[in-house]
């Protein structure tokens, strides 16, 4: 089996390697909530390099918008309602 983001080999049961997973975890646990800055700083705490991070974010899984762009559209949905604005 391998990572659906990254290619590299894993275990039968895992869609996705360790790093890979992480990263996913950390945007799904604080994403749209935390800013860029601190989004990076929680992706070196956890070890993981620049590389790792952008190819995860990049990856177009089933013709569905990269997890970047999930990521671009709730934070700025946040700073529209911190302004005042509805958000969609």
């Amino acid at each position: 089996m391998r990572c659906i983001f990254c290619k590299t080999k894993t275990t039968f049961f895992r869609k996705s390697c360790p790093a890979c997973a992480k990263v996913v975890a950390i945007v799904d646990k604080a994403g749209g909530q935390v800013g860029l800055g601190d989004l990076v700083d929680l992706f070196a705490a956890e070890g993981l390099t620049r590389e790792q991070v952008d190819t995860v974010l990049d990856a177009e899984l089933g013709g569905e918008p990269t997890i970047r762009d999930r990521l671009t559209a709730q934070m700025a949905n946040a700073l529209m309602l911190g302004l005042g604005m509805p958000g969609r």
